[in-house]
Parts: C-alpha cells; structure tokens; sequence
C-alpha cells in the first residue's frame, strides 16, 4: 500500500517499521531518523538514526503509520513527539521547565543543533528562559531569528554556526532537565512549517551510550575553533581573526579581601601561572570587550562578507569571539578565552581537608557510577596514574559574572552544589595555553542531580593524597590542578572563620526532598 500522508500536511517524517516472525512470536524494530535514505544526500549530509526493538517507541511508530494510512485519528503518544499534534506544546514545555529549574537553583541548559530557527512561540520561550537564567547554546545552520547577548534579554544565549565539508542537517536536542538530562532527535527544525504545518517525529533517546555520543557531538561544535563561526548581539556572524593588540599599563589597585570574587579580564599573574591572593583586584566580566581598569585592546573579528574591529573603549556592542592579552609572570600573551572553575572542599569527621576531584571526558566513567562508598573510592583511586584527574571549569559566557559560571560548572560537572567562597587566582590552561583560568575555592553542602554523570567520574580525596597523586610523574593532570590545590591548603588555614563550612562525614549522598 502507497499512502500520499494527510491533507494539508507535507509528511517531513523519517520513520520505518518492521514487524518480524521470530521464535518467540512477533516482534516489531523500529528506525527514526534526522534525514533520508537518498544515496545522493547520504554522500553530502550528516545525519543522525535510531534503530530499536522497543516496544513504546515501536507501538507509537506502529500508531502514526496508521494515522497516515487513514486508519486512526490517534493524537496521543508513548514517547514520541508528533507534530503538528503534540510536539510545538512539549518543546515550550521543556523549555519553560528549565526556565523554572533556573529560578530554583537547579541545573539548567538548553542546546539543540538544527536547520532553522524561527517559530515566534518558541523565540519568545527561550528569551525568557534566557532572562531567567538558563545557558543555552544553539547551533543551527540556516535562518535564526534569535539575538543573542542582548543584556537582560538574551545573555545567557550563545548562537553557533559550522561551515566544512558536509550540510550539517541532524536535529538534536538536549534540556538539563534538572541534572538528569533529557536528549531526543528527530526531523523537525524549530521553524513554524516544521512544528505546524508539516508531520514531523522526534524521539527520546534512553540509552546512555548513545546520550554520551550525542553530548560530545553538540560540544564538538560549541567548543570548535576552526569551521564555527558564533553570531554576534548585532546578528551577524563572527569567526575570530585577531591581527593587532595595544596594550596599556597593567591595573594596578588595592588589594581585594579573601571573599571578594567579583572578577575581570585582563590581570597579572604570577610566574607559576597563576597570582597571589592579596594581588587580585576586584575582577568582573563585562559584555563589551573593553573593560575598564583591564589590559585595552584591539582586536579586529573577520565576519561574513565584512571585517569589523572592536575598540578598547567600552560602550561598544558586545562581541563574541574577541582575543584578549593578559599578563602572566611579566610576559603579555594572548589567550582565547575566559574560563572560571572551582575546587570543590569539605571537611570531614576528624577535621582534615578533602577535596572532590573529577575525571575528563576521555577517561569517562571509570566506577559505573556506583554508590560513593569506601571500597568504590579505593578503586578508583587505584586508578588515578590511568586516568587524568581535574577540577570543575568551563567557559564564562558573555554578561556573567566569573563566580556564577564557576558554580555553574561544579554543578554540571561535578553534581554537587554549595557557595563559592574565596579566589584562588588565575592560571593559564588549555591544551594550547590560551585560555586564561579563574578558580574559586567552593565549599560544597550537598549532593544533586548530575548533568554529566554519564560523561565523567569523581571522587573525594584528602588534600594530602590529591597533592601526591598530582605531583607523580606519571601523573596526566594539568600543572595548575596541583598549584590550586596548594594553594587551597594553604589558604584555607587563614580563610576567615565565617567562610568554614560544617563537616560532613559520609560521602555525599543525594539530595532527595
């Protein structure tokens, strides 16, 4: 039987479904796909297709071929999002949920790959997700009717576009969801034909082998710097081609107190990297490029079809992708990116000081995961030479001040929550030294939700034995994890007696109310 879809609606969807005889009676595989089965395209397109017995996924791919078959008028389904029926409402859904995840303190972020971008209802959403907090990367390669950086708007939205070899045309789709993470892929771009006048099917993805992939597909293009170009709060894209600096004098000021944490490109370091505590001026990241009481610049950004510069001055429309000088152990250099991180600190029973280390994402999970008791610990410290340990860190998205991407990050990166409390200074970092590195200290008070449990492992080591496994010589951590380690120690014994934080004995187990 050949069916020609549903009046009124262009059948957009890539679905198959193949009930099959086997010993065991009928059983049904389904596959649900971003794009085609055209040789042509397959030679020129990434794509993206799942391919499962399961039987939700299967009984509403089974319901939707006899909707198109004209035998059912079903409007419900298991798992699958179906447009135009239910998927516009469950992407507002999602994204108001995290809107309000934000609000309540718990993990929040937004980021999708699609083809366009236009849909005025889910514009609207993610404007106010945005405001009210919630990270949000979008990589899209067509049209995209969103601004991003446009302070209390959009600060918190960061648009990506990927020019090589081949038409990027999978659709995938990740919400925090609170730290437990929802992904899903499908055929539908977030544009109004798409979620309402076509029939589109997007499904959610459960295995975790497969959301690791899908994870480090969406940061491959977040964090790529050769073929992504990054959209700027004035709607043109911008790809970075830093030709000429000027500097001015260091900044030179009174010395900040241990809680403050405030924080400001543009400082200088210390020969090892990073800088004394009562050196740290009272740092903060601004949304224009020039900041005051920084090292000025010049920086000038190639974008499409024009070159554009900006200027040492502040007042001028935010920029994304600028290059930036500091000034580390009296030598300027250039660095690519401003990152803050944290070492996560607790007190255990007898007093001592412990830390919560995590590993990257190549060493991935090397304890599946299991309860963090002593015996779990043991072993994953009998395989600290195998694998790189590290601490929480990411990038400082535009308008956010260092302290709260420092939280952030500890938070998706490591699954604990807590305050942060004092500098730690500033250290050089990447695998190309170009990114210049803020770290706070951070008394961690609970466990949660962890965005990238599938991704990473941790563990909680006695400062001591962090420095020692550290500073082996097999050992594959950056340099800066043992000097910020040092530098907790040791300033932890002067930090003031109100940033202490009470002991806790066991490890931290998740928080369930």
């Amino acid at each position: 039987n050949v069916s020609h879809g549903l009046m009124g609606l262009k059948t957009h969807s890539k679905i198959m479904l193949v009930v099959r005889k086997e010993e065991t009676g009928l059983r049904s595989y389904c596959n649900v796909a971003t794009g085609n089965f055209n040789a042509k395209t397959a030679a020129l397109y990434t794509d993206l297709a799942l391919f499962t017995c399961r039987d939700d996924i299967c009984k509403d791919v089974a319901d939707l071929f006899n909707a198109l078959f004209g035998y059912s008028r079903k409007r419900q389904y298991q798992r699958l999002l179906v447009a135009p029926v239910t998927m516009l409402d469950t992407f507002l859904s999602l994204i108001r949920k995290e809107a309000e995840n934000a609000r309540r303190g718990l993990p929040a972020h937004i980021a999708v790959q699609i083809n366009g971008l236009s849909c005025p209802h889910i514009t609207e959403a993610l404007y106010d997700a945005s405001s009210a907090g919630v990270r949000i990367d979008l990589i899209v390669r067509g049209i995209c009717a969103i601004r991003p950086g446009i302070p209390g708007r959009s600060q918190t939205i960061r648009v990506y576009s990927w020019i090589g070899q081949f038409l990027q045309h999978r659709r995938i789709f990740y919400f925090a969801d609170g730290g437990r993470g929802k992904y899903l892929i499908g055929s539908a771009d977030w544009r109004t034909r798409n979620l309402q006048e076509r029939v589109e099917v997007v499904t959610p993805v459960d295995d975790k082998k497969l959301r690791k992939k899908l994870w480090r597909a969406l940061n491959y293009f977040i964090n790529d710097t050769k073929s992504t170009w990054e959209m700027g709060s004035d709607g043109r894209y911008y790809k970075l081609k830093a030709k000429t600096i000027r500097s001015s004098p260091s900044w030179t000021g009174s010395a900040s107190s241990p809680s403050s944490i405030t924080s400001r490109a543009g400082v200088t370091l210390g020969p090892d990297g990073d800088e004394t505590l009562d050196a740290l001026p009272p740092l903060k990241i601004d949304a224009s490029p020039g900041l005051e009481g920084s090292v000025s610049e010049t920086s000038e950004l190639s974008g499409v079809g024009e070159s554009s510069s900006t200027s040492s001055a502040g007042g001028g429309k935010p920029r994304t992708g600028y290059q930036r000088e500091v000034e580390i152990g009296g030598r300027r250099i250039m660095v690519t990116r401003i990152l803050a991180g944290c070492v996560p600190y607790r007190m255990a029973e007898d007093g001592s000081l412990e830390v919560l280390l995590i590993t990257d994402t190549v060493s991935g999970s090397i304890g599946a995961h299991t309860p963090s008791t002593q015996e779990a610990n043991a072993a994953k410290k009998a395989m600290a030479s195998a694998i790189t340990w590290g601490l929480p860190k990411g990038g400082v998205v535009e308008g956010e001040e260092a302290p709260a991407a420092a939280k952030r990050e500890v938070e998706e990166e490591a699954g604990v929550t807590g305050t942060v409390q004092w500098s730690l200074g500033w250290y050089i970092a990447g695998r190309n030294r170009d990114k210049a590195l803020h770290l706070y200290a951070f008394a961690v008070e609970r466990n949660m939700e962890w965005a990238e449990e599938y991704l990473r492992d941790r563990c909680w080591f006695g400062i001591d034995e962090a420095l020692e496994m550290v500073s082996a010589a097999d050992c594959k951590s950056p340099a800066y994890v043992k000097i910020a380690l040092k530098k907790c120690k040791a300033t932890m014994r002067s930090a003031p007696k109100h940033l202490s934080v009470p002991p806790i004995g066991s490890p931290v187990e998740p928080d369930n109310s």
